[in-house]
C-alpha cells in the first residue's frame, strides 16, 4: 500500500530510502492482515514500527497545517494532537488502527440519513467517518474502548483505536445484509481516515498497525465481516498525499529560492520534429555536452506489458480497456490456448500484453516489461544515436519535482507516455486514485514533465525473471541522474526550455 511513499532522494528532510523501507514493510504487514492473518508475529510488527519511526519523528516536528487549511477540528479526529493514546490494563499503548463499518442512490450525498453523524449513536468506536469524509469523535483516542468481540479478553482492551466507516449493506442473495457497495468507500472517507491515522500515530509516537475487524473476528462464530471492499492501495495514496502536504512543501519552497539564484543555463536543440500529440516537442541538451538528452511533454499512462493490462471481457480488474490494445497484445491468453500456443503468465484469462522491449516467447507474459510494477517510458523506435529499448531514463514531474528512474520499454511515434508505475512514482495524478482508474483515465495533457534520456546507458536483460529488475533500473538511472545534477539541474533546464 504505502509502497508508493518514495519521495526522491533529494528531499533533505525525509529521505526516499527511509520512506521506501517504511512503505515496503507497511505494505507487507497490511496485506497479511487483510488476507486474514491476525497480527501475532511480533517480529514483523516490530520491523514495521522501527522502519517508520524516523519518518514519524520528523513529521511530528512540523505543525499539521492540513488542519488549519481545511478547518478540521482536532476534536473530530480523536482529540488534540498533543494528547496520548489509550493503554491496556498493563500499560501497553494502543498499537492498532482499526477500520470497521456499519444502497440507495444517494449514499454519497448529504441527503442520505446515514451521513448525519449528529443523529447517530457514537458510543461504539473512537471515530465515526461518513461517506462525505466528515468525522465525529465518539471517544478520545486516550480512552481505552472495546469495539470487537476479540477484545472480550480484558488484556486487549486499549490496544486498538476504532474507526467506524459508514457503509450501507443490502441482502443480495443472502439471508442477512451481507453485500456492501463497490467501491466500498469514497475518496473523501479515505482522506479523513488517513488524517485520523496520521494524527493517532503522531499522538502514540509510533506508526499504528492497520488492522481489520473481520480479521480480528476470525474463528468467532458470529464474527463481523467488515470493512468490505476496502482498498489498501487507495488508502495508502491518501496517507502519502497527507504526508506530502506536511513535509514536502518547505523543501519545494527552498528549492525554488535556490534555483532563482542560480546562473542561467544554455541549451541546444538536438531535434525538433517530435510531438506528444498536443504540441511540437524539441529534444535538447546542455550546450557543449553530448549527453543526456531531455524534453518537456505531457504524460499519458501506458498499461502495456502488465499481466492484467487487458481482458477479453473488460472486467473491472483489467488496467485498461480492450479497445486500446494493439493486435500484438491480443494474440495469446494466459492459461488458455490461442493461435496454437498456451499462454503463460500470473493472470489466467488475461491477454499476454506485449512491449517492444522483450526477452523470451511472445506467449509468455514474463517476457515483457510489466507496466504495473516497472517504471518505463515510450519513445519513437529511433529517437537518437545510441538510444534504443533498454536505455535508462529519468522522468521528473515539474509540478512537484518528484523523480523516477525508468527504462525505455515501448515504442510510439509520439513522446510523452510512461507506464502505470512511472505515473505512480511521480504522482501524475492524485495518489489516492484507485490503480485501475489511474491506468484507464489518468495522465496529464500539459507539458509538465521532463523526460531525461541517457544515450549509451542500456540495461541488458538478465536470464531470470524479471529480466529488467526495478532495483537495477533505479540504482543505475539514479546514479546517472545525480551525476547530471539531479533535481536542481532538472529545475534549471526546465526553466530554460
Amino acid at each position: 500500500m504505502l509502497r508508493r511513499l518514495d519521495f526522491d532522494s533529494y528531499f533533505s528532510t525525509v529521505s526516499g530510502r527511509e520512506l521506501q523501507e517504511f512503505g515496503e514493510t507497511f505494505a507487507e504487514v497490511s496485506s497479511e492482515l487483510q488476507a486474514g492473518h491476525r497480527p501475532k508475529e511480533e517480529r514483523r510488527i516490530s520491523e514495521f514500527m522501527r522502519s517508520g519511526q524516523g519518518l514519524l519523528d520528523k513529521l511530528s516536528s512540523y505543525p499539521l497545517h492540513y488542519l488549519a487549511h481545511t478547518g478540521i477540528a482536532a476534536g473530530d479526529i480523536g482529540g488534540a494532537l498533543n494528547g496520548g493514546v489509550s493503554t491496556t490494563s498493563n500499560g501497553t499503548k494502543a498499537r492498532y488502527d482499526l477500520p470497521t463499518n456499519s444502497f440507495p442512490p444517494d449514499i454519497n450525498q448529504a441527503t442520505w440519513l446515514g451521513n448525519n453523524l449528529s443523529a447517530r449513536s457514537r458510543n461504539s468506536a473512537h471515530i465515526f467517518i461518513n461517506r462525505l469524509g466528515q468525522s465525529a469523535t465518539g471517544h478520545n483516542y486516550s480512552v481505552a474502548w472495546r469495539a470487537t468481540k476479540r477484545e472480550r479478553n480484558a488484556a486487549l482492551k486499549g490496544l486498538f483505536l476504532h474507526h467506524e466507516l459508514i457503509q450501507p449493506r443490502i441482502k443480495g442473495s443472502f439471508r442477512y445484509h451481507a453485500v456492501g457497495p463497490q467501491p466500498g468507500f469514497t475518496a473523501a472517507m479515505m482522506d479523513r481516515l488517513a488524517l485520523c491515522y496520521v494524527a493517532a500515530s503522531r499522538r502514540s509516537g509510533t506508526w499504528m498497525i492497520p488492522a481489520f475487524h473481520c480479521v480480528l473476528d476470525l474463528g468467532i462464530s458470529d464474527g463481523h465481516d467488515d470493512p468490505q471492499n476496502f482498498d489498501l492501495f487507495q488508502w495508502g495514496g491518501a496517507i502519502e498525499k497527507l504526508v506530502n502536504d506536511n513535509l514536502r512543501q518547505p523543501y519545494l519552497e527552498a528549492m525554488a529560492e535556490a534555483t532563482a539564484e542560480a546562473p542561467p543555463i544554455e541549451l541546444e536543440t538536438v531535434r525538433a520534429d517530435l510531438s506528444d500529440g498536443k504540441r511540437r516537442v524539441k529534444v535538447k541538451r546542455i550546450k557543449g555536452t553530448t549527453t543526456p538528452l531531455f524534453f518537456k511533454a505531457k504524460f499519458a499512462v501506458d498499461a502495456d506489458g502488465a499481466a492484467r493490462a487487458y481482458h477479453p471481457d473488460d472486467i473491472p480488474e483489467a488496467l485498461d480497456l480492450l479497445k486500446y490494445a494493439t493486435s500484438g497484445s491480443k494474440r495469446y491468453i494466459q492459461g488458455k490456448k490461442k493461435n496454437g500456443k498456451m499462454g503463460k503468465g500470473p493472470r489466467p484469462g488475461f491477454y499476454v500484453s506485449e512491449t517492444s522491449l522483450s526477452r523470451g516467447y511472445a506467449w509468455d507474459a514474463d517476457s515483457f516489461v510489466d507496466a504495473e510494477f516497472v517504471p518505463y517510458i515510450v519513445l519513437p523506435a529511433y529517437f537518437a544515436p545510441n538510444v534504443g529499448t533498454g536505455t535508462l531514463c529519468t522522468v521528473v514531474n515539474l509540478k512537484n519535482f518528484r523523480a523516477t528512474a525508468a527504462i525505455f520499454a515501448d515504442t510510439n511515434p509520439n513522446v510523452g507516455e510512461g507506464s502505470v508505475r512511472a505515473a505512480l512514482n511521480i504522482n501524475v495524478n492524485d495518489p489516492s486514485m484507485p490503480l485501475t482508474e489511474l491506468a484507464k483515465h489518468g495522465g496529464d495533457p500539459k507539458a509538465n514533465y521532463l523526460y531525461i534520456v541517457y544515450p549509451g546507458q542500456k540495461l541488458p536483460a538478465r536470464a531470470p525473471v524479471p529480466h529488467w529488475p526495478v532495483e537495477e533500473i533505479t540504482q543505475r538511472a539514479d546514479e546517472l541522474f545525480a551525476q547530471w545534477g539531479g533535481i536542481d539541474m532538472a529545475r534549471r533546464v526546465a526553466a530554460a526550455i
